[in-house]
């Protein structure tokens, strides 16, 4: 009798979370339209050009009359993002694909295997070019290439059909292609990222500042205090985001950059950016701040702190890794006025509680990161509840938070990080009693990454976190582990707001893999909104 009403009980969970969640709603017309157009990409033989060539014209003219540019651009993305492209024949019609449907986003992107790139021969770039005769200027506003080499002189043909480029990213031989090119025909470049470049500072500086001098006489005007910006027009002075990635760029190539680019916010270029600073701050005859909002550092003492401040004085987001030996606090980041987002990697615990008392209360993002397990204090996090009122989001990676001699948990749960939007705590261990008191009081929290130590997360623990939270507004969930049952798992499904679920089935040995399946299956052909991952990790 017992075991029939069990069986009752598990049949009404099941109906209860079969009306309770939430479901797609119904496509509407237009994505509906959107996705059968998508489909005919995805129908054809897109790993050889040749095979498909006349289809694949005509589908791209259709979509460059029958949808406005950025319609457009989200349909033909949605296809490039489903391929994976591994030989030059598929990269030809990818390439193909995005610039005769004339798209705004152009990305193109093959995993890079033991560093080599796909290379198209001279055959297939002409041909491309041969496709494109009919056409003077694209719509392109921002390229991403990474993982694919075209023949020299042919990526530099394309560019010349893009006239409103204003962001870019690409990776190997097209770096040195790109400065060829931007050193003769400026563009209103914001954004410029290059990775596994093999350039040169002589050749990053006369593509943004301009050619009419060369590198060591920018470099003797910089020192002399000389405003080149009254001689001559410096060509990318308006760039604001700028990483370089190579071997042959010297800390000399960032101070040029750094003193004749004024609306730089974030660089990467030599590898530390503060003694660039340290060291441009030395020679040159007039002092000057920057307008740089992120930068990393690297043991810093006092005086790197107080210097740093001078720099850079709208610093937004700081990123410290490691610390000298000599520093006893962190109280001179009060004078950061700016500073919202903090990394602490490889921080002592007291230098962590400094930081947290001085600039706790401005935060909206704090990231604290070892390699390894290291153990803070309970007290710590509750600082962080008490000091951080207008977090956002909390990363804790690597911590293990343990009660000490001292260490108390009140009875009583009050309300802490409220305005929470993302928290993550990464392969780190908690106890189930602070977890329960670790989040109280939000509406805000819209994505949670639970990758923790298995014995914390249970039915009990969920069931408590989700009474004294309000959770309408979270979308996205992963666990790494857990003592959860699949009625827990349905329970988090049915949030009005969950969108993804994602678990490692492995680590929960409460499931059963056949159930977590069937619930899956369900999920699919319930067209429900939430999607269900069960062989996540991270």
């Amino acid at each position: 009798m017992m075991q029939c009403s069990q069986v009752l009980k598990d049949d009404q969970q099941a109906i209860d979370w079969h009306r309770l969640a939430v479901h797609n709603d119904p496509k509407r017309l237009r994505r509906i339209s959107q996705s059968s157009v998508a489909e005919i990409f995805n129908n054809m033989p897109l790993e050889d050009y040749r095979k498909c060539i006349s289809e694949l014209r005509n589908a791209c003219t259709y979509i460059k009359i029958a949808f406005p540019v950025y319609m457009r651009t989200t349909l033909v993305n949605e296809v490039v993002t489903s391929q994976e492209i591994k030989e030059p024949n598929h990269a030809v019609s990818i390439i193909l694909i995005q610039l005769l449907t004339d798209v705004t986003r152009f990305m193109l992107t093959a995993k890079i295997v033991n560093e080599n790139y796909i290379q198209l021969e001279q055959a297939q770039c002409d041909f491309l070019l041969k496709e494109l005769e009919g056409t003077d200027n694209f719509h392109m506003e921002s390229i991403l290439v990474k993982g694919v080499n075209l023949k020299e002189g042919y990526f530099r043909k394309i560019l010349r059909k893009a006239p409103h480029l204003h962001s870019v990213h690409l990776s190997g031989e097209l770096c040195s292609e790109l400065l060829m090119y931007l050193e003769e025909h400026p563009r209103s470049l914001r954004f410029l990222q290059l990775d596994d470049a093999m350039v040169t500072d002589r050749e990053v500086v006369r593509a943004l500042v301009g050619s009419q001098y060369d590198f060591e006489t920018l470099g003797n005007l910089m020192c002399e205090g000389t405003d080149v910006g009254r001689v001559t027009a410096i060509p990318h002075r308006e760039i604001s985001h700028l990483h370089v990635e190579s071997h042959s760029v010297t800390p000399c190539g960032g101070m040029v950059l750094l003193h004749y680019l004024p609306k730089l916010q974030t660089i990467q270029y030599s590898p530390s950016v503060y003694d660039t600073l340290v060291f441009l701050d030395r020679i040159a005859s007039v002092k000057s701040s920057f307008h740089l909002r992120k930068i990393e550092l690297g043991n810093p003492s006092e005086n790197s702190l107080i210097s740093l401040n001078r720099f850079c004085p709208e610093l937004n987001s700081l990123m410290i890794e490691c610390y000298d030996p000599g520093l006893e606090s962190f109280e001179k980041l009060a004078n950061f006025l700016e500073l919202k987002h903090l990394t602490l990697r490889f921080i002592s615990e007291e230098l962590i509680l400094s930081a947290i008392k001085t600039v706790g209360s401005n935060l909206h993002e704090l990231k604290i990161e070892f390699e390894t397990a290291f153990s803070i204090s309970v007290s710590t996090i509750q600082e962080i509840q008490d000091k951080c009122t207008q977090l956002r989001k909390l990363h804790l990676q690597h911590v293990h938070i343990e009660m000490r001699p001292g260490d108390v948990l009140s009875t009583n749960r009050k309300v802490s990080l409220t305005k929470i939007v993302q928290l993550k705590l990464s392969k780190s261990i908690i106890r189930s009693s602070l977890l329960e008191r670790l989040l109280v009081g939000n509406n805000c929290i819209e994505t949670l990454h639970l990758d923790i130590n298995k014995e914390a997360l249970t039915d009990e623990v969920l069931e408590t976190v989700l009474r004294l939270n309000s959770l309408e507004k979270l979308t996205s969930v992963y666990i790494g582990s857990g003592l959860l049952s699949t009625k827990a798992i349905t329970t988090l499904m049915t949030l009005k707001g969950i969108t993804k679920l994602s678990f490692d089935l492995q680590q929960f040995p409460s499931l059963q893999s056949d159930s977590v399946k069937a619930l899956e299956k369900d999920v699919i052909e319930g067209n429900y909104r939430c999607v269900l991952e069960s062989n996540v990790t991270y």
